[in-house]
This record gives C-alpha cells, sequence and structure tokens, in this order.
C-alpha cells in the first residue's frame, strides 16, 4: 500500500478462529496469461492467509496462520517465505507504508519493523495484541487492537515506538479496525458492550470524537475505512445480508450503500484515496467493488467461493484479496466487470403437469453460470405468504391433503451480487380421484399374430383428460410372462396390442387403470388370454 491507498483495519472479532491448521503454504506456480478479472495465484492450502500490503503493482506482503508465515511478492506473481522477523507465535497483520517502510504485528503484542525493505527487523514490545495497523505514511501510523480491553497507539517513528492514546470507551470494548488518513487524522471502529461505534481524531490522537453508528440492530461491523476527514465507510452484515455503510459529512450521518443478500459478513474494505474506488470482500468468494463512491457497488467473480478476509489495493487496477483456504487473488483490471446477470430457475416438473396426494411437490435448483452464484429461490404459493429455499436445491410440498386443481407457484432467484430473476409462476395441478377401469373381456389369440386386449379407463374431473393402463399376464402361480404399460391418451375405450410370442396355454390378464397425476384404479380387472 502506497499514499494513494488507505487500507482498512480489519477482522479482529468478526470470525472466530478455532481450526487447527497444519499445512505450509507453498511458492505459486508460473501464473498463466492474464486474464481479465481476478486470478488465483494461490489456493488449497489449509491455512487461513488472513492479511495483504501491496506497495506496488509487483511488491506486496501478507502474513499466513498456523504456521505462521510472512510472505512476499516481489513480481507480483511468486510468493516466498520472508518470514526472519524473529518473531515467534500467531501473527496478527502486516502494514507496509512503502516499499522500505513495514511493520508486522504478533499476537504477543511485539512489532517486528523494517526501514530496507525487509532485509533487516528490529522488535518493539507494544501494549496491544490481536491488533492492526493502518499507515498514513511513512512514519505515521495506527495500531488498534486489545490486551485486554480496546486500545489505541500512535507512531511518528515508522513503527520503531507507539505511544497508547486515551479515548474514554467503557471496558468492555474492542478495536477492530483502524484507517489512518494523515499524520493528524485516523478513523477507528469499536466495538462496546452498548454496540459498535466509531471514533475519529483530527489531531493525531491528542482526542478522539466518539460518533454513533445506526447499524441495524442484529449487525456485526467488522472494518473501517477513510479517504480523508470526512470521508468514511463500514463493512460488516447481519445473518441475511452484507451491509456497506459510508458517511461523507465526518460521521454525523450514515447512510447503507449496499445490503446484498447472502450469509456471512463484508470482512474488509480498501479505499483509494479519491475516494471513488473502493473494494470489499466477503465469505463466498464475492468481491464488492464501486468507482463512484459506494452510490453503486457490483458484484465482481472472483473465481473461489471460501471467505475472503483482506483486500489491497495500489490504484484503481492493481490489487491482491486472500482468505481462507490459502488463497491469494490478484488482478491488474481492477478485479473485472461487475455481475449484472441474474441467475436462472429450473424446477424439477414439467409446467401444468398432474400430481396426485402422494407426490404433490415441486423441487427448484438455480443456477448463476459466469456469475457471483445463486443464493436463495422466493416462493409463494397460491397467494400466501413468500417463503425461500438455498439455491442449491430444495422441494415445495403442498399442504396435506391437498386440493384437487391447479396450484399457481410463483418463484424467483437471488443471486449473491443481489441481482433477482424475474417472478416467474408454475402450475401444479392435483388430482387426488382415481380411475376407473372396466370393460375387460376375454381374449383369444393364435401364437406368433397379434393380440388385442381392450378395455376402458375414465378418470373423474379435474383431470388431464388422459388415462392408461398397467399390465401383466401371467400363467397361474407363475411369474409374469409380460408386464407393459400403456402410454396415456384420451380417457376411454383402450386397447393394448402386442405380437404374442407366448407358449400356447391359458394366461390370466391383470390390468389397472393409470392416470395423468399417478393415480392407479382401485379395482384390478382380471381376466383371460389363450394363446393357441
Amino acid at each position: 500500500m502506497d499514499r494513494r491507498s488507505v487500507r482498512h483495519a480489519g477482522v479482529l472479532t468478526c470470525i472466530p478462529v478455532t481450526l487447527v491448521l497444519v499445512a505450509l503454504l507453498s511458492l505459486a506456480a508460473p501464473a498463466p496469461a492474464k486474464a481479465a478479472g481476478w486470478e488465483i495465484q494461490l489456493q488449497g492450502q489449509d491455512t487461513w492467509v488472513e492479511h495483504v500490503s501491496a506497495v506496488s503493482g509487483t511488491d506486496a506482503w501478507l502474513t499466513q496462520e498456523d504456521p505462521p508465515k510472512l510472505m512476499h511478492t516481489g513480481d507480483g506473481q511468486y510468493w516466498y517465505d520472508a518470514d526472519n522477523t524473529g518473531l515467534t507465535g500467531d501473527l496478527d497483520t502486516v502494514a507496509f507504508a512503502t516499499s522500505l517502510v513495514g511493520c508486522v504485528l504478533a499476537h504477543s503484542g511485539k512489532v517486528a519493523y523494517t526501514t530496507d525493505g525487509g532485509a533487516n527487523w528490529d522488535i518493539v514490545q507494544t501494549t496491544c495484541s490481536s491488533g492492526e495497523i493502518s499507515f498514513a505514511d511513512s512514519k505515521n501510523g495506527w495500531m488498534g487492537g486489545l490486551n485486554p480491553r480496546g486500545k489505541l497507539l500512535h507512531t511518528t517513528d515508522g513503527g520503531a515506538t507507539w505511544e497508547e492514546q486515551q479515548f474514554e470507551t467503557p471496558a468492555a470494548n474492542s478495536v477492530a479496525g483502524v484507517a489512518a488518513v494523515d499524520a493528524q487524522t485516523c478513523w477507528a471502529l469499536v466495538g462496546t458492550a452498548a454496540g459498535p461505534e466509531v471514533l475519529r481524531t483530527t489531531n493525531a490522537g491528542v482526542s478522539w470524537t466518539h460518533i454513533a453508528v445506526p447499524a441495524p440492530a442484529e449487525a456485526f461491523l467488522c472494518t473501517i475505512a477513510a479517504s480523508d476527514a470526512a470521508h468514511a465507510w463500514l463493512g460488516g452484515g447481519t445473518n441475511s445480508s452484507r451491509l456497506i455503510m459510508a458517511t461523507a459529512d465526518e460521521g454525523v450521518t450514515w447512510s447503507t450503500q449496499l445490503s446484498a443478500p447472502s450469509g456471512g459478513y463484508v470482512e474488509s474494505l480498501d479505499v483509494l484515496k479519491d475516494g471513488l474506488h473502493a473494494w470489499a470482500v466477503a465469505g463466498d468468494g464475492v468481491v464488492f467493488s464501486t468507482t463512484d463512491g459506494g452510490t453503486t457497488w457490483g458484484a465482481q467473480v472472483s473465481g473461489v467461493d471460501t471467505i475472503l478476509l483482506d483486500v489491497d489495493f495500489v490504484d484503481a487496477s492493481t490489487g491482491w484479496a486472500t482468505g481462507t483456504s490459502g488463497v491469494v487473488l490478484h488482478t491488474s483490471d481492477g478485479g473485472g466487470p461487475a455481475d449484472k446477470t441474474p441467475p436462472v430457475t429450473t424446477p424439477s416438473r414439467r409446467n401444468d403437469c398432474w400430481v396426485n396426494a402422494s407426490n404433490a411437490n415441486l423441487g427448484f435448483t438455480a443456477t448463476d453460470a459466469g456469475g457471483v452464484g445463486a443464493w436463495r429461490i422466493y416462493y409463494a404459493v397460491d397467494g400466501g405468504p413468500q417463503s425461500w429455499g438455498w439455491a442449491g436445491g430444495f422441494t415445495v410440498t403442498l399442504a396435506s391433503p391437498p386440493s384437487d386443481g391447479a396450484h399457481k407457484i410463483k418463484y424467483h432467484a437471488v443471486d449473491k451480487a443481489g441481482n433477482e430473476e424475474q417472478d416467474r409462476t408454475f402450475t401444479l395441478n392435483v388430482d387426488t380421484k382415481p380411475p376407473v377401469a372396466g370393460g375387460l373381456k376375454k381374449t383369444t389369440v393364435k401364437r406368433g399374430k397379434y393380440a388385442m386386449i381392450r378395455f376402458t379407463v375414465n378418470d373423474l374431473p379435474p383431470c388431464a383428460g388422459t388415462a392408461g393402463a398397467n399390465i401383466v399376464i401371467a400363467r397361474k402361480g407363475k411369474l409374469p410372462s409380460l408386464v407393459a404399460g400403456t402410454p396415456l391418451k384420451k380417457a376411454g375405450k383402450q386397447t393394448f396390442r402386442f405380437k404374442c410370442k407366448l407358449k400356447k396355454g391359458v394366461y390370466q390378464v391383470f390390468v389397472t387403470g393409470r392416470d395423468a397425476a399417478g393415480n392407479l384404479s382401485r379395482k384390478t380387472l382380471k381376466s383371460t388370454l389363450t394363446v393357441k
């Protein structure tokens, strides 16, 4: 990250990290030819790549957890182990102000800082742990974290020394993120027992202004970013949507810029100094982006479906995102176009079909080809209240016992970008009345000739007006010699015609009527077939 990009400050309390991870993050294979949008540089390791700090299009740093590791790329493609900091234990974050000046914070509260691009490191102990660092320039920066309550620390010498600052919040709090703007200005996101609040200083932390955040009661805020003293963004979510809020007046008022469907949170935000270009990452591999300061946000296709934890851009084109499963993503075109194509729902049956009482149901799945992924399918039966199911597949069953006649199911799918399919209506016809079979006569046929077994199958309305039959022909006490079904056709007189290759003798014939809904006649007809 350089002066053009003001970094967020992370995911301190957003995701509980309790997994025991054992795999090492290996060097990336040579990158394939550049493609539009996001490309995967690393993936498949059983570890979380929690933080990334980009200095230029070729120079970036990242930290992974368990095993703790600091990695660096000097060409924008290959990542190598750069963990010569001398720190031990978990690494919380990495932040570089320039190609030479940067810091790595360990969970122990120790900070390793460098002034020569990582060739050499010095270590200083701080009073903060589980924290985040944001630099405004090569000298000035802030750290936010815990130990055991929320703390804010300030440096004016590139991380060599850190001074604790007072901000008078309740004891039960955490600093979830910091966003340094310049030597005098910094924003911080603080969690308190009463809910989230924002802190803001314009005098290098001598005093902090407390700002209430009108977030939904069920919202959890994870990250903060800022472009100047007036403009800041917050990211988080609820159980049903990702959330981005913004202020353009120093925190006096806040507006909701994004409330995208899907569970989970916006884990990280990055905003450029122009206040126009910004990116946000979330679960399911979703990347949101804006080029107008958040007036409109679009979801980009990242190529992964893991949780993305951090994002950092050096300009409007070049940036990285990291996440679980060892994921490291890179883009050189701003992440590509937004997904604006709605998903498509596929019912499990043919529209206007007939069903009976035992199968009065309809399955749904939805796909989002080339998009960020289908999320939910919303539906309502016969004008009733709206419900939903996961896009991966579910079944809607009519109330039992279902009433005869046509049932209308209105439905549409929504993807993780918030694109909505147009409402569609499916007609599911229910027929619970069995057909009535009759008129079966004795039949005689010469072996090798065509046998004609005649009968009638009638159906009572409401019905499709078609019927067929299941036919079994067998010698008495023997296994069936022939089992067949006649196709559905207009109800009434039916004929089953077949070339008789049965041995000579007398056979029993059983006929059961069948209608389009799958109902079977209560009575099975019985007669004989004599083969001569």
